[in-house]
């Protein structure tokens, strides 16, 4: 749907949206590279880097699980989604796990939040 002009307006929605994209996006971009530094056998900045992964992790999910508080609408299974993908981010920060498993439970719990739109953007009319 085009707004004025044939332009889309900006909203205070898509602009969240975006810096969570980035967040996560810089959440996996440094974990990739402390799994690149730690094959190089580079410890010290490869921790650097599994450190601002991890931070960048608890950040995307603060900010998706404040969206789900944020929602109109809650159901249980938000919830439910919402604390088991926290588990599965805390349960990555434990050594000898990855700070990948904290980036896939952010991709999960963003896909979750992602099915209402893709509900109503593909069901049939």
């Amino acid at each position: 749907m085009a707004g004025t002009d044939g332009r889309f307006p900006v909203t205070a929605d898509l602009v969240i949206a975006l810096v969570i994209g980035f967040a996560f996006f810089n959440e996996v971009l440094f974990w990739l590279l402390g799994v690149a530094l730690t094959q190089e056998h580079r410890l010290a900045p490869a921790l650097v880097f599994a450190r601002l992964s991890a931070g960048l992790g608890a950040a995307v999910w603060v900010a998706l699980a404040a969206g789900i508080i944020r929602a109109p609408v809650r159901r249980w299974g938000d919830a439910a989604a919402a604390l088991a993908t926290l588990a599965a981010g805390l349960l990555a920060a434990v050594p000898p796990t990855s700070a990948g498993g904290a980036a896939a439970a952010n991709a999960a719990l963003a896909l979750w939040l992602g099915r209402g739109w893709g509900k109503k953007k593909f069901t049939r009319k």
